[in-house]
């Protein structure tokens, strides 16, 4: 038996554990965040919820900051003038 936390649990005031939710949140990440469940497999020591929360919010940005990078043309001239 699995354990996925609602929404209706939490508003009901029911105790979630830390591992509970951190195994939720990691199986709901999308594409972007394929490599953040490798990663913190990979850690000696398991992760806290509010680092979790961080490292996502950071990895975030990231994202944002890549996808709205500036692109700039340049220009090869490799033509000469035939005389």
């Amino acid at each position: 038996m699995s354990f996925d936390p609602s929404i209706e649990d939490i508003s009901k005031g029911i105790n979630i554990k830390d591992e509970d939710l951190i195994v939720h949140i990691l199986s709901q990440l999308g594409d972007d965040f394929a490599h953040v469940p490798v990663a913190m497999k990979s850690r000696n020591t398991p992760i806290t919820f509010p680092d979790l929360f961080e490292k996502l919010i950071d990895h975030e940005r990231n994202i944002k900051v890549l996808s709205t990078a500036p692109m700039v043309a340049t220009v090869n001239n490799t033509q000469k003038a035939i005389l």
